[in-house]
């Protein structure tokens, strides 16, 4: 995968689980290369607890702190990865 596809990879995951919910997402995609070589690409994203709508930012959404939510992320995201990976064949 390039890092293009990498970085669109993520910024994909993140528009359709964090954005399209009324988050604002800061995401930063690192592409290190390891000791060995190999590249060790990585994201970090950022999120915001306080929706945003047409007037600005709104209320706390607390729902969005349940340690539940980061289990289905993580779900979400391996099917994410694999579905492309599939689409690319890779």
């Amino acid at each position: 995968m390039s890092q293009r596809q990498g970085i669109e990879l993520a910024r994909d995951f993140v528009e359709a689980e964090f954005v399209d919910k009324g988050m604002i997402a800061d995401l930063n995609v690192h592409w290190d290369i390891g000791a060995d070589g190999m590249p060790k690409p990585h994201a970090h994203v950022m999120l915001t607890m306080r929706e945003v709508g047409e007037d600005g930012f709104g209320a706390k959404v607390r729902e969005w702190n349940k340690a539940e939510l980061v289990e289905q992320w993580r779900e979400r995201w391996a099917d994410h990865v694999n579905q492309r990976l599939a689409e690319l064949d890779i």
